[in-house]
């Protein structure tokens, strides 16, 4: 079985929740399978297995020539598009016995269109909606996914989850008190987000929590960690204002540096309105943080009995919550079935 992962849109991009994921699809293939070969562009990011390059590092380029031409000369059983669905060129494969499987990591294309950018309802949109008609067969990474991929399309759905294997460890004392003292933290006095700045993560939801904490006497400050993205409006920057000291806003960080803060902080939120599978809080009961996070499917299908969960706009039952948490022991039994034994890679299926 020969299996073509097309991994060319992890050039140039910051590694979050998509790229970790496809790197360690990539890597489970490649333990599983001895005939895997994945597509970089301009160089190797990994070296697990067998790959081919290309030459040039524009998406479009290599869309609508590379990768058909890697097909043509490979003629695998299979190829994966792990980020971004396929152009509608590459379905025409099928025809000549190429399986072409898309990875569907949430319905926000359909669900929350609003958030999107630009960009995204551009390019992205119709990839999204030809993936659901045309191919052979979806991958999805949890349940709650699969089952709402299924009301939209006729196209089988495997839900192969999604593991937690892309962060290491921080490796020294002296590392952690440095990456600390850049923002002039201590461990324990902060709360920590981890998520891109766009609408669906809901950040002016926690803003408006952080302002109420801060009415009645509560001094944790808020540390944003994530790149700048998409559709922020003055709203957002004058939540931020009223804030002032309280958050801090550090961008992307390593993955070594965000171990750090995930160990170091008094408790880890996120209240994202959607998720497909939600990544960063399961980092966080990873490295031992509490964890806080809005009530939606893909949290309690992965973080229940492992969190604490908020309601969705309802600031006054939230604060009330928060003001009440108690410290709670992270089963840890349950923890490692949600990231290890959930992460069912059978690429068999596919044919």
């Amino acid at each position: 079985m020969k299996i073509l992962i097309d991994l060319t849109g992890l050039y140039g991009r910051q590694h979050t929740g998509v790229e970790n994921y496809s790197m360690e699809l990539y890597d489970e293939l490649c333990k599983k399978n001895s005939n895997v070969i994945g597509i970089f562009s301009k160089k190797i990011q990994l070296s697990n297995g067998d790959y081919t390059i290309s030459p040039f590092n524009n998406r479009v380029i290599n869309d609508f020539f590379v990768i058909p031409l890697v097909i043509l000369l490979q003629r695998p059983n299979v190829v994966i598009f792990p980020i971004f669905p396929p152009i509608i060129l590459i379905y025409l494969f099928k025809f000549i016995g190429v399986r072409v499987v898309p990875v569907i990591h949430d319905l926000a294309f359909k669900r929350y269109t609003f958030t999107l950018s630009f960009s995204a309802k551009i390019f992205l949109w119709y990839r999204y909606v030809f993936a659901l008609r045309l191919a052979s067969s979806l991958i999805t990474v949890s349940e709650h996914v699969r089952r709402d991929v299924e009301q939209f399309t006729r196209v089988k759905v495997y839900n192969f989850g999604q593991s937690i294997g892309c962060i290491n460890p921080f490796e020294s004392n002296e590392f952690a008190q440095s990456v600390l003292e850049r923002y002039s933290l201590s461990s324990g006095d902060f709360i920590l987000s981890v998520s891109t700045v766009e609408p669906r993560k809901n950040l002016k939801y926690l803003l408006r929590i952080m302002i109420r904490f801060k009415q009645i006497g509560y001094s944790d400050r808020l540390l944003l960690v994530g790149r700048m993205g998409w559709n922020t409006d003055n709203e957002l920057f004058e939540l931020l204002e009223e804030l002032g000291d309280s958050v801090l806003f550090a961008g992307y960080v390593s993955n070594k540096e965000l171990s750090v803060l995930y160990r170091n902080c008094k408790y880890f939120i996120s209240v994202s309105l959607y998720e497909g599978f939600g990544r960063t809080p399961l980092e966080a009961a990873l490295f031992g943080s509490q964890v806080v996070v809005s009530d939606i499917p893909a949290f309690r299908e992965n973080l229940d009995g492992l969190a604490t969960f908020l309601p969705l706009n309802d600031i006054d039952v939230a604060i009330e919550i928060l003001k009440n948490r108690r410290h709670y022991e992270i089963n840890r039994a349950r923890l490692y079935e949600v990231i290890k034994e959930k992460w069912t890679v059978d690429a068999r299926v596919l044919l």
